[in-house]
This record gives C-alpha cells, structure tokens and sequence, in this order.
C-alpha cells in the first residue's frame, strides 16, 4: 500500500512539473538584420547564435529589411541558421529581397508584416552561372524547410515563372499575403510580438541582443567613409614621409592608419596576407629609403618606387572588393 501511493505522489508531481523543454518558458533572442547584407552582417548574426547558445535560448527572433547584398555573406548566415538546434522565426518587417529573401527561406517559420515583400532575387551580375548557383541556393534552402522549392527557384531564375505570381521572363515577388497563399510565409504579423504569438512563445520573455564594443569598432572601420579618409590619410602620410629625410610623423601615421584600414578588413576574413605584405612590406621600404642608411647608398629612389608600389597596389586592392 505505501509503495502504490509513493508511485501515485511521484506521478502527480511528474504530471504538475514545470517543463524544461524547448517550449518552456526560456528567453528568445531577438535580433535585427537591416541595409545591405555583408561581411559585418554575417559577424552579428553569429554573434547572435552563440549568444543564443550560451543563454540555452528556445528560439531565436530575426527580424529582416533588407534589398539585399552580398551573396557569398547571406550563404554563410544561411548556413547558420540552418544549423541551429533551436527554432529560428524570422519577421520579414519591409522587404526580403535578393540575398534577404534566401536568409528568410533558411528560417524555421516566415511572418511578413502588412505591406512587406520576398523575392527578386535574380543575381547581378545575371550570368548562367550566377543564376544558377543563387537558383540552387534558394530551391535547396526551400526544401529543406519544407516549403516550396519551384517558387523560390523563380525568385532568382526569370526563366522558370510561376503562375499567377509571375509569367515566364518575369522574377517572382511576393507580398505577405502571397507568401501566405503559397506557403512561403505562416502568416501576417504587425509586430514581431504577433509572429512570436503565431509561433505559439507569446509568453516566452524577448531578450534584444546588445551591439558588442568589437562590432561597433568593425562597422566604423568597414564603413565606405571610414576606408576612404584612412586611405588619403595613408596617401598624404606616405608623400610627406618622402620627401622628408628620416622617419617622421607621417611614416608613423601611415602606419597607424594601415593598422586600422587592414585590421578592420583583416577580422573579417577580407584582406588577405599578400595584401598586408604589400603595404606594410611598402612602407618598410619607403622609410628604408628615407632613412640615412638608405639615403647614404643611393636606394632612396628605389625604394621609393618599389614601397609606393606596393601600397597603391593594396589600396587598389581594397577599392575594387569595395
């Protein structure tokens, strides 16, 4: 008798136990990917999912508005959304265009707000290749979350069509209510906290993720303006170093200015080593030439030539990626 009402007491209060499952009420990460798609977006998002895993969050929340970007970037932030263990919503808030609409297919659940749009995301330049690798991209992408990979196919491939979305020589955009219609999307939402409650975590506590020192420090750095005004700080530095006899002032600015416009570029996988060799081998070179040793044996006018050589061609280098 004991023994049947010890197994009932420990029934019951199996039965009444708070749950620790992923739909507990554990934190979701919220997150927002606004602009361009690039090398910084794909940083944040990362830090984004190691935030969720350390926090043993039950879902992550990104929110999107984007026109699109860069390819290569919103593969890798597909790839990590794809490979997470926990529940990805994504709320498309204006627009997941291009690169933005391959980032909302790799998410578990779509909630578009009213107005918003997914799709054209034919490549540029829209070569056989690009076309269909991006094709590629989107139908895998579409399937492996159980939607529909002939529609997503048609967002990149005018070829395809998809009636009565789009005719033949016509890439496919959808509005919310498309979306829906199709099954690319769960629903409308006015509010990321609509899509959380179409989601079924209403109640689950949002938790923001804040912008690190490192990732503004990054966005600074890679920023169009920033890299211009360190490069015609490098330029102005490197001519003043010239035409001064030792090392001065400007040698060192243009040093400290190409820390910064390579390190930058360097933590995110955009410079590469020949690039660093170019310029900082360069500058040696110049103050090798403006140094007495140098100017004794006559190498100034070589070195010269050579270093500023070597430092036009990165920031060449860097003009073009950019």
């Amino acid at each position: 008798m004991k023994h049947f009402f010890f197994c009932l007491v420990l029934f019951l209060c199996t039965l009444f136990a708070p749950s620790y499952s992923m739909n507990a009420q554990g934190e979701i990460i919220s997150a927002s990917v606004k602009g361009e798609i690039d090398r910084i977006s794909v940083f944040y998002v990362n830090q984004v999912f190691q935030e969720a895993e350390q926090q043993k969050a039950s879902a992550v929340l990104l929110s999107l508005d984007t026109p699109g970007g860069d390819a290569a970037a919103a593969m890798q932030i597909r790839d990590i959304l794809l490979e997470s263990p926990r529940p990805v919503i994504v709320y498309i808030s204006s627009r997941a265009w291009s690169a933005g609409a391959l980032i909302a297919l790799a998410g578990t659940e779509i909630y578009m707000a009213p107005g918003s749009s997914i799709g054209a995301a034919e490549p540029i330049p829209a070569t056989e290749k690009n076309i269909s690798a991006i094709r590629s991209e989107l139908r895998s992408t579409a399937e492996y979350r159980k939607r529909n990979g002939d529609l997503a196919a048609a967002m990149a491939d005018a070829s395809l069509g998809y009636s009565p979305y789009a005719e033949k020589g016509q890439i496919v955009t959808l509005t919310d209510r498309q979306a829906q219609e199709t099954g690319l999307s769960a629903g409308s939402a006015s509010t990321e906290r609509e899509a959380l409650s179409g989601a079924g975590l209403a109640d689950h506590p949002v938790v923001p993720v804040k912008d690190s020192f490192l990732l503004t420090a990054l966005r600074i750095l890679n920023h169009p303006v920033t890299e211009a005004v360190l490069a015609a700080v490098i330029l102005i530095a490197v001519l003043a170093e010239i035409k001064t006899a030792g090392f001065s002032g400007g040698g060192l600015l243009a040093v400290l200015a190409g820390i910064l416009l390579i390190g930058g570029q360097w933590y995110l996988g955009e410079s590469s080593m020949v690039e660093a060799v170019l310029y900082f081998g360069g500058m040696a070179l110049i103050f090798f030439g403006s140094s007495s040793i140098g100017y004794r044996r006559g190498s100034g006018g070589w070195c010269y030539s050579t270093g500023g050589t070597g430092c036009i061609l990165h920031l060449g280098a860097m003009h073009q990626r950019s």
